[in-house]
Protein backbone atom coordinates (compact mmCIF):
# COMPACT_ATOMS: atom_id res chain seq x y z
CA UNK A 1 0.00 0.00 0.00
CA UNK A 2 2.67 2.30 0.93
CA UNK A 3 5.16 1.55 -2.05
CA UNK A 4 1.91 1.97 -4.63
CA UNK A 5 -0.68 4.68 -2.89
CA UNK A 6 2.26 6.88 -0.96
CA UNK A 7 5.51 6.15 -2.08
CA UNK A 8 7.04 9.22 -0.87
CA UNK A 9 6.17 8.87 3.00
CA UNK A 10 7.45 5.11 2.50
CA UNK A 11 10.57 5.26 3.93
CA UNK A 12 9.33 7.41 7.17
CA UNK A 13 6.76 4.51 7.82
CA UNK A 14 8.60 1.53 7.17
CA UNK A 15 11.75 2.43 9.20
CA UNK A 16 14.67 0.35 9.39
CA UNK A 17 13.91 -0.74 13.09
CA UNK A 18 9.79 -1.44 12.25
CA UNK A 19 11.39 -3.68 8.86
CA UNK A 20 14.03 -5.67 11.57
CA UNK A 21 10.59 -6.06 13.79
CA UNK A 22 8.46 -7.46 10.90
CA UNK A 23 10.98 -9.39 9.50
CA UNK A 24 11.70 -10.85 13.42
CA UNK A 25 7.93 -12.13 13.34
CA UNK A 26 7.76 -13.80 9.78
CA UNK A 27 11.12 -15.62 10.67
CA UNK A 28 10.20 -16.91 14.39
CA UNK A 29 6.44 -17.80 13.48
CA UNK A 30 7.23 -20.73 11.47
CA UNK A 31 10.65 -21.75 13.32
CA UNK A 32 8.07 -21.90 16.46
CA UNK A 33 5.64 -23.65 14.55
CA UNK A 34 8.41 -26.25 13.55
CA UNK A 35 10.34 -26.74 16.78
CA UNK A 36 6.99 -27.36 18.77
CA UNK A 37 5.88 -29.88 16.03
CA UNK A 38 8.84 -31.63 16.02
CA UNK A 39 9.17 -31.84 19.96
CA UNK A 40 5.66 -32.95 19.83
CA UNK A 41 6.02 -35.68 17.20
CA UNK A 42 9.70 -36.82 18.81
CA UNK A 43 6.68 -38.23 22.28
CA UNK A 44 5.23 -40.72 19.64
CA UNK A 45 5.99 -44.21 19.75
CA UNK A 46 5.76 -45.17 16.43
CA UNK A 47 4.53 -49.21 15.41
CA UNK A 48 5.51 -48.49 11.76
CA UNK A 49 8.24 -46.90 9.34
CA UNK A 50 5.70 -46.80 6.22
CA UNK A 51 4.90 -43.38 5.28
CA UNK A 52 1.93 -43.10 2.93
CA UNK A 53 3.48 -40.54 1.31
CA UNK A 54 6.52 -39.35 -0.94
CA UNK A 55 7.78 -36.65 1.52
CA UNK A 56 7.31 -37.14 5.12
CA UNK A 57 5.14 -34.35 6.93
CA UNK A 58 3.68 -34.21 10.68
CA UNK A 59 0.75 -36.18 9.62
CA UNK A 60 2.94 -38.64 7.77
CA UNK A 61 4.26 -39.32 10.83
CA UNK A 62 1.42 -38.33 13.55
CA UNK A 63 -0.53 -41.89 11.52
CA UNK A 64 2.35 -43.96 12.51
CA UNK A 65 1.68 -43.48 15.86
CA UNK A 66 0.54 -46.61 17.67
CA UNK A 67 -1.60 -45.12 20.58
CA UNK A 68 -3.86 -42.86 18.66
CA UNK A 69 -4.72 -41.38 22.28
CA UNK A 70 -1.54 -39.71 21.96
CA UNK A 71 -1.87 -37.99 19.18
CA UNK A 72 -4.50 -35.55 20.69
CA UNK A 73 -2.14 -32.91 21.21
CA UNK A 74 -0.77 -32.95 17.73
CA UNK A 75 -4.22 -32.61 16.46
CA UNK A 76 -5.20 -29.72 18.53
CA UNK A 77 -1.86 -27.75 17.45
CA UNK A 78 -2.05 -28.29 14.07
CA UNK A 79 -5.96 -27.34 13.79
CA UNK A 80 -4.20 -24.27 16.02
CA UNK A 81 -1.50 -23.97 13.23
CA UNK A 82 -4.54 -23.99 10.60
CA UNK A 83 -6.05 -21.47 12.17
CA UNK A 84 -2.88 -18.92 12.18
CA UNK A 85 -2.17 -19.59 8.37
CA UNK A 86 -6.43 -18.46 8.10
CA UNK A 87 -5.74 -15.90 9.86
CA UNK A 88 -3.14 -14.64 7.83
CA UNK A 89 -4.92 -15.61 4.57
CA UNK A 90 -7.48 -13.12 5.58
CA UNK A 91 -5.03 -10.35 6.58
CA UNK A 92 -3.05 -10.52 3.39
CA UNK A 93 -6.74 -10.60 1.46
CA UNK A 94 -8.17 -8.09 3.74
CA UNK A 95 -4.95 -5.59 2.57
CA UNK A 96 -5.21 -6.49 -1.35
CA UNK A 97 -9.05 -5.34 -1.20
CA UNK A 98 -7.70 -2.15 0.25
CA UNK A 99 -5.03 -1.53 -1.84
CA UNK A 100 -7.63 -2.16 -4.35
CA UNK A 101 -9.91 0.70 -3.00
CA UNK A 102 -7.67 2.96 -2.84
CA UNK A 103 -5.76 2.10 -5.82
CA UNK A 104 -8.97 2.32 -7.79
CA UNK A 105 -9.30 6.19 -7.63
CA UNK A 106 -6.08 6.93 -9.63
CA UNK A 107 -5.06 5.48 -13.68
CA UNK A 108 -1.61 5.96 -12.18
CA UNK A 109 -1.71 3.57 -9.28
CA UNK A 110 -3.81 1.08 -10.84
CA UNK A 111 -1.25 0.79 -12.91
CA UNK A 112 1.36 0.71 -10.42
CA UNK A 113 -0.94 -2.30 -8.89
CA UNK A 114 -1.16 -4.30 -11.96
CA UNK A 115 2.59 -4.02 -12.36
CA UNK A 116 3.25 -4.64 -8.93
CA UNK A 117 0.57 -6.33 -7.07
CA UNK A 118 -1.17 -8.70 -9.83
CA UNK A 119 2.22 -11.00 -9.58
CA UNK A 120 1.80 -11.02 -6.58
CA UNK A 121 -1.95 -12.05 -6.04
CA UNK A 122 -1.08 -14.80 -8.44
CA UNK A 123 1.66 -16.27 -7.47
CA UNK A 124 -0.26 -16.23 -3.49
CA UNK A 125 -3.49 -17.33 -5.21
CA UNK A 126 -1.40 -20.50 -6.71
CA UNK A 127 0.01 -21.50 -3.33
CA UNK A 128 -2.92 -21.49 -1.49
CA UNK A 129 -4.86 -23.50 -4.17
CA UNK A 130 -1.52 -26.19 -3.99
CA UNK A 131 -1.56 -25.49 0.22
CA UNK A 132 -5.16 -26.38 0.41
CA UNK A 133 -5.05 -29.72 -1.92
CA UNK A 134 -2.10 -30.58 0.23
CA UNK A 135 -3.98 -30.13 3.33
CA UNK A 136 -7.22 -31.80 2.40
CA UNK A 137 -5.19 -34.88 0.95
CA UNK A 138 -3.32 -35.15 4.15
CA UNK A 139 -6.53 -35.03 6.23
CA UNK A 140 -8.87 -36.72 4.09
CA UNK A 141 -7.06 -39.27 1.80
CA UNK A 142 -8.37 -42.52 0.45
CA UNK A 143 -6.50 -45.95 -0.03
CA UNK A 144 -8.01 -46.28 -3.04
CA UNK A 145 -6.21 -43.32 -4.62
CA UNK A 146 -3.84 -44.25 -7.22
CA UNK A 147 -0.02 -44.51 -5.84
CA UNK A 148 0.82 -41.97 -9.07
CA UNK A 149 -1.89 -39.69 -7.77
CA UNK A 150 -0.27 -39.61 -4.06
CA UNK A 151 2.98 -39.18 -5.37
CA UNK A 152 1.80 -35.80 -7.44
CA UNK A 153 -0.12 -34.33 -4.57
CA UNK A 154 2.49 -34.97 -2.52
CA UNK A 155 5.12 -33.07 -4.56
CA UNK A 156 2.57 -30.54 -6.24
CA UNK A 157 2.96 -28.15 -3.47
CA UNK A 158 6.76 -27.37 -4.28
CA UNK A 159 6.65 -28.62 -7.91
CA UNK A 160 3.72 -25.87 -9.53
CA UNK A 161 4.85 -22.72 -7.34
CA UNK A 162 8.78 -23.63 -8.20
CA UNK A 163 7.22 -23.34 -11.68
CA UNK A 164 4.59 -20.90 -11.85
CA UNK A 165 6.98 -17.60 -10.08
CA UNK A 166 9.50 -17.65 -12.38
CA UNK A 167 7.00 -17.64 -15.30
CA UNK A 168 4.94 -15.09 -13.08
CA UNK A 169 7.57 -12.69 -12.88
CA UNK A 170 9.30 -12.95 -15.82
CA UNK A 171 6.76 -12.28 -18.12
CA UNK A 172 7.31 -8.86 -16.29
CA UNK A 173 10.40 -7.95 -18.08
CA UNK A 174 10.53 -6.87 -21.42
CA UNK A 175 13.62 -9.16 -22.49
CA UNK A 176 11.56 -12.05 -21.48
CA UNK A 177 8.35 -11.00 -22.81
CA UNK A 178 10.15 -10.00 -26.65
CA UNK A 179 11.51 -13.21 -26.39
CA UNK A 180 8.21 -15.33 -25.87
CA UNK A 181 6.31 -13.78 -28.18
CA UNK A 182 9.70 -14.16 -31.02
CA UNK A 183 9.79 -17.94 -30.22
CA UNK A 184 6.00 -18.29 -30.38
CA UNK A 185 6.40 -16.27 -33.56
CA UNK A 186 8.72 -18.46 -35.23
CA UNK A 187 6.88 -21.95 -34.54
CA UNK A 188 3.62 -20.32 -36.02
CA UNK A 189 5.97 -19.17 -38.81
CA UNK A 190 7.24 -23.03 -39.59
CA UNK A 191 3.93 -24.35 -39.34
Amino acid sequence: YLAICRPFQYHSVMSKHRVIKLVCLFWLTPCCIITVNTLLIARLNLCSSYINRLLCVNWSIVALACYPNETFINGIFSNFILTIYVIHGAFIFWSYIYIVKNCANSIENRAKFMQTSVPHLVSLFTFIITSLIDVVFIRFVSENIPKALKNFISIELFVIPLIMNPLIYGFKLTKVQNRFIRLVAFKNNKH
